[in-house]
């Protein structure tokens, strides 16, 4: 017979391998019966529409084939124990009396590389099953990046797009190599689009869900990233409308101060130049905001750079011409600013999708 350490490395093996196939395997388990209480080297359970299914492992790590004894011994816990199906594993064979003992039984006679073997596809399918729950989470996850649960785009989009659509465009490739492998349809093609490469082209089912666990585990990684970028990218798209707003309240004073200074032509000038570096920066910042504001925060803003152009950049330009209007222009100009910050406040706030 073999060691202690080889058994119990064998019952793990065991384990692992209904484990494998969607079971909670316990080694060393357990179980009270209709007469007694009975140890068996592993115990695998599996909960179906609310009925647990019982099944009993016996692992005989011997040098010597399993006799017929083993095999009526084991029929009887599991008789006792109520078990749905019991398995004699042995890497050593088994004696015909245990092969004719076990026939119309609810024992089988396997070793474990047999027993992996057989259990390939249910493996596969259950792996697969599980990459298809994987999918759909991170689907949910980088489409809410996008929208809403009522379809609404987010008030500050926060994250880059072209990396969102090529990881949803990921999801879709593997889901559909998924369906197409739990229906059998062999071979399996799966769209590269995480790195331009070439497709992969598969005719095994092992093969297949090994490459597409390793597209999930970059899926996963990418959307990680995405997840912890975008608070601190939204924070700082709100940080240059509060910026596009203080810019906002400089150009209008010198814009006001050009007006006041219109008729000492070279103060006015250098008043001027001022008020255009500060249109460069309001420039700057609001093409950001442009881009990446939506809902009432892009029509605030929007707003206050129809006011800008239309209003505050022509009484610099030409000071004297708008000295009349100037009071009022100003005035609205400011409430504008002050719509946006209110906007961007709701958005802090949580008031604002």
């Amino acid at each position: 017979m073999g060691g202690t350490d080889g058994w119990r490395e064998y019952q793990e093996d065991a384990a692992e391998l209904f484990r494998a196939m969607g079971f909670t395997a316990t080694v060393e388990a357990d179980i009270s019966g209709a007469r007694a209480r009975h140890k068996v080297d592993v115990a695998a359970r599996l909960t179906i529409a609310g009925v647990t299914v019982l099944w009993i492992v016996e692992c005989k790590h011997w040098k010597s084939a399993v006799r017929k004894e083993q095999v009526m011994t084991l029929a009887q816990i599991a008789q006792d124990v109520g078990a749905d199906r019991a398995f004699l594993l042995s890497e050593s064979g088994f004696q015909s009396g245990a092969i004719a003992a076990s026939r119309h039984s609810n024992i089988t006679l396997s070793s474990l590389g047999d027993l992996s073997e057989a259990a390939t596809d249910a493996i596969s399918a259950r792996r697969l099953s599980a990459l298809l729950g994987a999918k759909a989470s991170l689907e949910r996850r980088l489409r809410n990046h996008l929208y809403d649960d009522q379809g609404r785009f987010p008030s500050v989009l926060a994250v880059e797009m072209d990396e969102v659509t090529d990881l949803l465009g990921a999801c879709f490739a593997v889901g559909m190599a998924i369906n197409q492998a739990l229906v059998d349809e062999f071979p399996v093609v799966v769209s590269n689009i995480l790195d331009d490469g070439p497709d992969a082209r598969f005719s095994k089912s092992s093969d297949l869900v090994a490459h597409l666990e390793a597209q999930i585990g970059e899926i996963t990684l990418r959307t990680n990233a995405i997840d912890e970028a975008a608070p601190v990218q939204r924070d700082s798209l709100l940080a240059t409308a509060d910026q596009l707003v203080s810019e906002v309240d400089e150009l209008v004073r010198l814009t006001g101060l050009a007006i006041d200074l219109s008729n000492d032509e070279g103060r006015c000038a250098a008043t001027q130049g001022l008020g255009l570096a500060s249109m460069r920066k309001i420039g700057d910042l609001a093409e950001i905001g442009r881009h990446r504001f939506k809902h009432d925060l892009r029509h605030q803003h929007w707003a206050l750079m129809a006011l800008l152009v239309d209003g505050v950049y022509l009484a610099l330009a030409m000071p004297q011409a708008h000295a009349e209007g100037w009071t009022n222009l100003a005035a609205r100009t400011n409430d504008q600013a002050s719509a946006l910050v209110a906007a961007v406040n709701a958005v802090r706030n949580g008031e604002a999708p």
